[in-house]
């Protein structure tokens, strides 16, 4: 029987280190490669976030 995989979502904002250790654990995950991944990505709630959500974006 095939296995049905669901999707990944990956929800950013301003940690870029976080995201970067999330998408290694997904590169290293043997499934990941056969699910679909979306990734959303909100918007600087205030000034002192625009750079910070710009590196991670």
């Amino acid at each position: 029987m095939d296995k049905v995989l669901s999707p990944i979502l990956l929800f950013t904002y301003n940690r870029l280190g976080t995201l970067k250790q999330t998408v290694s654990s997904l590169q290293k995950n043997q499934l990941s490669s056969q699910s679909d991944l979306f990734v959303f990505s909100d918007a600087a709630k205030s000034e002192k976030d625009i750079d910070s959500v710009g590196e991670v974006r």
